[in-house]
């Protein structure tokens, strides 16, 4: 066999997305330079994350049919790498991946290395005399999310400086960039272009390829931070935490107390004195799954606004208290053993046992010191079978407690459904006065008072299409949302004035858009697409992409800063999600903030309310004696 000259290629892109190349990022008076050290800019280097030949958070190049595929038990430990096909000599369109990534305002220092090994293409067909792999190390500018052209590279390089005997073993290679490189990717970055990292190769043959595994590429520098108004409220696993946009200083407001925590929503009312969460810490001593609660922005005050009170005040104590005989009768199934079997009755302090008597026959149960909380309180059936599985609810009937006495009340145990709860509240929009909040129930739309309800609330503007995500107007009363199936898109309508439904995006066989945020000022709103996210005025024109992911990175949620000149963003690849802010103007500024999820920002900064909030007791029962 000849000599084979083996080189990997690495090119650094810049994209431009569509916005003024050399506008100037303008920042307030009061924008701070924040320094950056050893960042990772790079998502998935090892390889970890895939899905048959798609790699997560990457994109791949060239002409062949296969560009590049995962081998999953390629790298030295077993573990998965990527192999780069080679296609050709055309540098213009070699086989590579690539994937964007995101530089601080300045570049200090950068320093790259990943894993490469030199292998065959195809079983059998071992490499020929003279066969070459070449590469090279540059920058290119591109558009949009074309794939890179590097016909217009301004820095170039090779990997391996000598010819290679066969096929080789792993290397590691590493470089840290010169001046002259850090000073090509500050221009570019000064000049608001998108870059991204590419691995590729050229050959004048078919049969060698490339294994690249551990990518990464840490860079020092500084970001300037402008003076942002108002906090960002998120979920970081079981936390509700706030985190200051200006410095990256956090504070947890809650911590959701089981182990497998369930926290869908958090947002801040307007005026930032409370977040309205949604958690299901309290499921089995409610209707619904989940509930609405509100908190107050240093972390006290808990209270439950859809079903309220929550179990906790009822716990401790103040209300009259009276009892309550159930009698029972199981109208389950003759071949089905439902155990086990307990009573939430809303108003007691406890959950109740009990054995559920044969099929067709009664059994009864007295509950007593059952807080009165004025009106009819709901008598939830939680039972486990093997047909139904396990902690199945049903409303079996409600009871209106009276103080001193105690209350007979029948109940028929039917088991319909496996499970006949209401529902999960999700995805909560307060009303812009902060008195009300929209929220999703059943896919169909709710509100309910903000001061709190023994209730759901009521259905919300007809309630009869199924809706993913409301969001209600900052400035008006137009409500964004999007239908979940056919007759998905983005809509709006006026729910003080009752007029009819205004398709603003539509759906298309690619992707539905969903999860709308208004602009503060009501004139435009931000949204998702295919993962992506998008900007629109407030007719659903002039929409504009903001973000260009790959495939297996995605993002979740979206809100704007007070001004609307930045948005926080869900970023998520697989199952983990980063916080990142971008410049709307120019989204080539993005940076990452912190670990979490569903961020919100406020529109004001939070601060204490004048008085109390809300009383946990304060709140408006189901029917008034």
């Amino acid at each position: 066999m000849g000599k084979v000259l083996v080189a990997i290629g690495l090119i650094a892109i810049l994209l431009f997305g569509g916005w003024l190349v050399g506008e100037e990022t303008v920042f307030s008076a009061g924008a701070a330079s924040m320094p950056v050290t050893d960042r990772e800019l790079i998502r998935n280097g090892d390889f970890a994350l895939f899905s048959g030949s798609l790699i997560d958070g990457w994109q791949t190049r060239g002409g062949a049919v296969t560009n590049a595929q995962i081998e999953a038990t390629a790298d030295p430990q077993g573990g998965p790498a990527v192999k780069i096909f080679t296609n050709g000599a055309d540098y213009a369109t070699a086989s590579a991946i690539y994937q964007e990534i995101h530089l601080p305002t300045t570049v200090s220092a950068a320093a790259l290395s990943f894993n490469v090994r030199v292998v065959q293409s195809f079983d059998n067909e071992p490499p020929q005399a003279g066969e070459l792999v070449n590469g090279w190390i540059a920058i290119v500018p591109v558009s949009g999310d074309n794939p890179p052209d590097t016909n217009n590279a301004i820095v170039a390089g090779g990997v391996y400086a000598e010819n290679v005997d066969g096929l080789t073993g792993w290397e590691l290679f590493s470089v840290a960039l010169d001046q002259s490189g850090l000073s090509a990717l500050n221009n570019a970055r000064a000049a608001n272009q998108r870059l991204v990292l590419m691995l590729g190769t050229v050959t004048n043959g078919f049969r060698l390829s490339l294994l690249v595994d551990n990518v990464s590429l840490k860079v020092s520098g500084s970001q300037t931070v402008p003076t942002f108004g108002g906090e960002i409220a998120y979920v970081d696993g079981k936390a509700v935490k706030r985190i200051d946009p200006n410095n990256g200083a956090t504070q947890t407001v809650w911590t959701h107390p089981g182990d497998e925590a369930q926290i869908s929503s958090v947002r801040w009312n307007p005026t930032a004195t409370e977040l309205g969460l949604i958690s299901d810490h309290e499921r089995f001593f409610s209707v619904l799954e989940s509930d609405i609660y509100g908190i107050r922005a240093d972390g006290s005050g808990l209270r439950r606004i859809t079903n309220a009170p929550g179990q906790a005040a009822i716990v401790g104590g103040g209300y009259a208290k009276g009892s309550v005989r159930l009698t029972i009768f199981n109208n389950g199934s003759a071949l089905e053993t439902f155990s086990p079997f307990v009573i939430s009755l809303r108003g007691a302090a406890d959950l109740q046992s009990f054995a559920l008597p044969p099929y067709q026959q009664t059994s009864q149960i007295l509950i007593e010191n059952v807080a009165d909380l004025g009106g009819d309180q709901a008598i939830i059936l939680i039972y486990s079978s093997p047909a139904c599985g396990v902690n199945k609810r049903d409303v079996g009937g409600f009871v209106d407690v009276i103080p001193g006495q105690t209350v007979d009340v029948n109940v028929t145990f039917n088991a319909t459904n496996c499970g006949g709860f209401v529902g999960a509240a999700r995805d909560l929009s307060w009303k812009r006065d902060g008195t009300e909040i929209g929220y999703v129930l059943g896919n169909g739309p709710y509100k309910v008072e903000s001061v709190g309800r023994a209730t759901p609330g009521e259905s919300w503007f007809g309630g009869s299409g199924l809706i993913d995500t409301v969001a209600w107007s900052p400035t008006d009363d137009r409500v964004l949302y999007d239908p979940i199936g056919s007759g998905g898109g983005i809509f709006v309508r006026d729910v003080n004035g009752g007029g009819p439904e205004t398709q603003l995006i539509n759906r298309t066989v690619l992707a539905d858009p969903t999860r709308p945020a208004w602009l503060p000022d009501g004139g435009g709103f931000l949204y998702l697409f295919g993962g992506d996210i998008f900007s629109a005025d407030a007719q659903g024109q002039n929409r504009q992409q903001l973000t260009f992911f790959a495939a297996g990175e995605r993002a979740e949620r979206v809100s704007p800063s007070p001004d609307g000149q930045f948005v926080v963003f869900e970023r998520r690849l697989s199952s983990a999600s980063t916080l990142w802010i971008l410049e709307r103007a120019n989204p080539a500024n993005m940076w990452p903030l912190t670990a979490g999820s569903k961020p919100d920002w406020s529109r004001v900064n939070p601060s204490a309310p004048v008085g109390p909030i809300h009383d946990e007791r304060i709140f408006l029962p189901a029917v008034q004696r």
